[in-house]
């Protein structure tokens, strides 16, 4: 997860609570999207997207979490957390002083992801 927004929980509560500005920069990398469509999928889905609720399911499997300084950093703490309560000792977190788009940390952002990657290469060779 690379500063994870939790669209599911965001969509699920009141429509006051929306981040609905995600939605118009969202709609133009997107092809034939509106900010109209995005919402209504995401309201649409909210319940499937909720990803706190895979927790269980992904107990047994190295997850990494990588975060910046954005409004995603409450929802990667809380699957950090919901990961360990479910039994998972396989969570990496690691926090980098940025922005949402790691423009400042690019390389450092790849390193930490192959770093990573590595432990895992090594885990399996054992």
């Amino acid at each position: 997860m690379i500063s994870a927004w939790n669209v599911g929980a965001t969509m699920s509560g009141p429509k006051v609570t929306h981040r609905v500005d995600m939605f118009p920069s969202a709609a133009s990398r997107l092809a034939d999207a509106t900010p109209a469509g995005l919402q209504a999928e995401a309201e649409e889905n909210a319940a499937k997207w909720n990803y706190l609720d895979y927790a269980e399911a992904l107990k047994t499997r190295p997850v990494l979490i990588v975060e910046a300084h954005d409004r995603n950093l409450s929802f990667n703490k809380e699957m950090k957390e919901a990961l360990q309560k479910a039994g998972n000792a396989r969570v990496t977190e690691t926090y980098m002083e940025t922005d949402h788009s790691y423009s400042d940390h690019r390389i450092a952002l790849q390193v930490a992801v192959l770093n990573w990657l590595q432990t895992l290469l090594a885990r399996a060779s054992k």
